[in-house]
């Protein structure tokens, strides 16, 4: 419906309620509509999680599982941590504005590069395609701002390039195999999806 249209139907629902409340001496009370005294109470959120069958979902989908090793593998041979679906707000504050704080909330990284203390290293972003998205170019721009790198892999990556990639935006040596990353031959393979 047009503006001009909303606009009239409101003027001729205030006249209506006008009308109505000055034929009203001043000892009526006015009637409620039905539904909002007989209606049903409205569920609380708890009461509607409990009625929707929650489930829980993996955090790592079953075509990233392969890069998802591989970014534990290079983690786990340099000390560091590996998060997986960070939000921006978890790395990221903008005191005193709201409208960036929900923009941060609104973006997530797929995994994040902490050290063992959690101090965030550098973002990761996977792509399936031949390059990043607009949601990739505005976490780059958030995490360029405080100064962290957003490494961009493609879900296809094999050991070599994931290590490649990592070592060089954190400008680090790349982790040498060891007891706890041995060298796995079939993890070098490149995944299909």
């Amino acid at each position: 419906m047009d503006p001009t249209g909303l606009s009239l139907m409101a003027i001729s629902a205030t006249s209506i309620a006008l009308r109505r409340y000055s034929d009203m001496s001043r000892d009526d009370v006015p009637a409620f509509p039905a539904h909002r005294i007989d209606g049903p109470p409205r569920a609380s959120a708890i009461e509607r999680l409990r009625m929707s069958g929650l489930r829980v979902r993996s955090l790592v989908d079953v075509g990233r599982q392969a890069i998802s090793r591989r970014l534990g593998r290079f983690a786990a041979g340099l000390g560091l941590e590996l998060h997986a679906q960070v939000s921006l707000a978890g790395i990221i504050e903008a005191p005193g504005d709201p409208a960036v704080e929900a923009i941060l909330r609104g973006r997530r990284l797929d995994y994040v590069l902490s050290d063992e203390y959690g101090v965030p290293l550098c973002g990761i972003a996977l792509v399936s395609g031949p390059g990043p998205a607009y949601r990739d170019s505005v976490c780059q721009h958030a995490l360029a701002l405080v100064g962290l790198p957003l490494v961009t892999v493609s879900v296809r990556a094999d050991w070599a390039e994931t290590r490649a990639r990592l070592t060089a935006a954190l400008n680090l040596e790349p982790p040498a195999a060891n007891d706890r990353m041995p060298i796995i031959v079939r993890e070098a393979l490149p995944m299909h999806v």
